[in-house]
């Protein structure tokens, strides 16, 4: 196992080194299996690609990630502007569901509200958010709900079941050969 202190070189090495990261305003600190992250980025995508980065580096070791994202005057919008570029990459990626989700923008952090039925949806949602550029951060406060219930699911499973049972059953009655289990037809 690798010491906190040739993890730490490893992962500063890493960001360094690494053409995409295009950051030098980051410090690595490794204490007792948690490597913590802190310094600025230009964006919220840098912060996760940093992050990223040390992960891929650190292993199975925790990653505190306290980096601050501080958008450089040509990067910077108001929040009006990335609150509609958000419903944008929204209405666009997830046409169905967009409805149900209630955003907002303050200060350039972006909070995703609502209630989804599937977790797909929240992985595309905040995948729209991090798209939008000028933005400091994202918090989720989804909820997930389910349309149906459990005892409901077992019994479309039973039903199902039973009907594929009397489909053979009379294919059998009429004299067909039953179904070799497992060839490939």
């Amino acid at each position: 196992m690798r010491s906190d202190g040739d993890v730490k070189r490893d992962v500063e090495d890493e960001i360094r080194y690494d053409a995409d990261a295009k950051v030098t305003d980051i410090a690595v600190s490794v204490d007792g299996g948690i490597l913590t992250l802190t310094g600025s980025v230009p964006s919220y995508r840098h912060k996760l690609y940093v992050e990223t980065l040390a992960k891929r580096i650190s292993g199975r070791m925790r990653v505190a990630n306290e980096i601050q994202v501080r958008v450089g005057a040509p990067d910077s919008r108001c929040d009006a502007e990335i609150a509609c570029n958000l419903i944008a990459n929204l209405n666009e990626e997830l046409p169905f569901s967009c409805e149900h989700i209630k955003s907002t923008v303050k200060d350039g952090w972006i909070t995703l509200a609502g209630e989804f039925e599937w977790n797909y949806q929240l992985l595309r949602a905040s995948a729209c958010a991090r798209r939008v550029n000028g933005v400091a951060g994202i918090k989720e406060c989804i909820s997930f709900a389910a349309r149906v219930s459990a005892a409901e699911i077992n019994a479309r499973i039973k039903d199902a079941s039973m009907l594929g049972a009397q489909r053979e059953l009379r294919s059998w009655a009429q004299g067909d050969e039953p179904p070799q289990r497992g060839a490939n037809q």
